[in-house]
């Protein structure tokens, strides 16, 4: 762990990068066809998908597991381990036809019976992207289940293409029904060998895999780093072809690089600050609107993006229908008003914040920039930096106001958003361990009604009503949007981006031809 008190220390780190990058020349390994040798900076909070508690461990969890539904690069649910998916004529259910044939890596049949056992222990512990509108789930045949509903829900389909929809083989389930992670049996392509945690995961390639379209590499050699400087070295040198969660500042310099491509996607990320909502200074509401005020976002987006991404302050990018110009012109930036609001709520000489973040979270260039703004109106941060499980584990309180209260006051983190709009706001706005405190920043009747409506224009403007009654009572800043930087050695071909998920899919990675 370290703790950073002034700008000075990630300003000599972004530096370094850069310097390390211009320098390090290209290794002569061109790849091996049948290894994929990959780095990530973040390590996954868990191999079971019901225990993950951040975006990013999607990377590793398809990897292993398939989920019922997936979604195309365009967010649309198509198929998954289910072919068809629906409604019924009254809403009171909604059936699923699994695909047929298909087993997990343990020899045991993806049938109704391991998606029912699934299904059931999800619902009841899956931390993200929560389903909670159904009562029963009936085997009706080998092949097809019925979800009897206990509340109206319009949102099943998204849901099973998340967190929700992994299917854990039942024998793994049974023999550690909490965590599943020492021994992650899924259907997916690939099949955990060695697990060294903090240090590195060896993959090996599921034989009977059913999906001809992920799974191009008989081994998937990853290895987790500390720092952009470390992963950028091992990139350059040929340790790894696949740099995942490349920093944008980073891109130039790589880009630079020989046999080095790197890409940048739009994504619905974004960079946030969340506030703890009953830490004795957070509490009141016009120290949130001050910490708004104070920051120039435009500024930190050319600063923490290297101006590839844009200011924003909604859950959303200002490009997605679900953003509003209401939402994205609340705050300016002012500091005149930062300082008064201070002042108003009784601290005219200033206050000052214990916050977190983690090693990899992005912050290493812009934090400097933030921290500056802030204390420009009277906000000094102290911001601790510690590994990603550590970090979580001090400030997602949920509803346990006692521990909330002894919680760090913020958190600065990014998020990778969610398959729905739906899980984005029950995440940060409703009784979810992302809300510290359960505040009702947002009606939660409102975000009732957004469960339960089918329309999608109807949707759109429900989602624009919750930003902006979010904003209005903030628990959270929201600052600028994260682009998806992917770097990879040109043995590896060009992946196809997806919005909805920010981190690449390594199993539909290939050999460049």
């Amino acid at each position: 762990m370290k703790r950073i008190f002034a700008a000075a220390r990630w300003v000599a780190v972004a530096a370094l990068v850069g310097a390390l990058a211009a320098c390090s020349g290209s290794g002569d390994t061109k790849g091996d066809s049948t290894t994929l040798k990959a780095g990530s900076l973040l390590m996954p909070s868990s191999l079971d998908p019901v225990n993950v508690t951040g975006g990013h461990d999607m990377t590793f969890l398809r990897l292993i597991y398939d989920r019922l539904l997936e979604t195309d690069v365009d967010g649309k649910v198509k198929e998954g381990l289910a072919t068809e998916w629906g409604y019924s004529d009254d809403g009171k259910s909604f059936s699923l036809t699994l695909r047929e044939g298909v087993k997990f890596s343990d020899g045991t049949p993806v049938d109704a019976e391991a998606v029912k056992t699934n299904l059931e222990r999800n619902f009841k512990l899956t931390k993200l992207g929560q389903i909670t509108s159904v009562g029963s789930v009936e085997v009706v045949s080998p092949t097809e289940l019925k979800l009897n509903l206990s509340s109206e829900s319009a949102w099943l389909a998204e849901q099973l293409a998340s967190n929700s929809g992994f299917m854990v083989s039942p024998k793994a389930i049974a023999a550690s029904n909490e965590d599943v992670s020492a021994d992650p049996i899924g259907s997916g392509p690939y099949v955990v060998k060695t697990n060294v945690s903090g240090s590195q995961m060896v993959l090996t390639k599921n034989p009977d895999y059913w999906n001809k379209d992920r799974g191009f590499y008989e081994t998937i050699d990853l290895k987790f780093f500390k720092t952009p400087v470390s992963m950028n070295q091992a990139l350059q040198s040929g340790q790894i072809q696949v740099a995942a969660r490349t920093a944008l500042t980073d891109v130039d310099t790589l880009s630079k690089a020989k046999d080095i491509e790197v890409e940048v996607n739009p994504s619905l990320a974004h960079y946030h600050v969340q506030f703890n909502m009953v830490s004795p200074v957070m509490k009141d509401k016009r120290v949130r609107e001050a910490f708004n005020y104070a920051l120039d976002r435009d500024a930190l987006a050319k600063a923490g993006t290297d101006g590839k991404g844009e200011a924003t302050q909604s859950m959303y990018p200002p490009s997605s229908e679900y953003s509003s110009d209401e939402t994205q012109s609340l705050w300016t930036y002012d500091q005149k008003k930062a300082k008064q609001l201070l002042a108003d709520a009784g601290h005219p000489d200033g206050v000052e914040l214990k916050c977190v973040t983690y090693t990899g979270s992005g912050y290493e260039t812009s934090s400097p920039y933030i921290l500056e703004q802030l204390e420009a109106v009277g906000i000094k941060v102290d911001l601790e930096v510690s590994e990603l499980s550590e970090v979580m584990a001090k400030f997602y309180k949920g509803g346990d106001i006692a521990a909330a209260e002894k919680a760090p006051d913020c958190y600065f983190t990014s998020w990778p958003s969610q398959p729905t709009p739906r899980d984005t706001f029950n995440a940060e706005f409703g009784k979810s361990i992302y809300n510290v405190g359960h505040a009702e920043v947002v009606d939660f009747g409102l975000l009732d009604k957004f469960e339960v409506t089918l329309d999608h224009d109807e949707r759109v403007e429900l989602a624009k009503q919750i930003q902006v009654e979010a904003a209005k009572n903030p628990n959270m800043a929201n600052m600028f949007t994260k682009p998806k930087a992917f770097a990879h050695h040109t043995s590896v071909k060009a992946h196809e981006p997806r919005l909805n998920e920010f981190d690449i899919d390594m199993a539909a990675l290939r050999p460049a031809e």
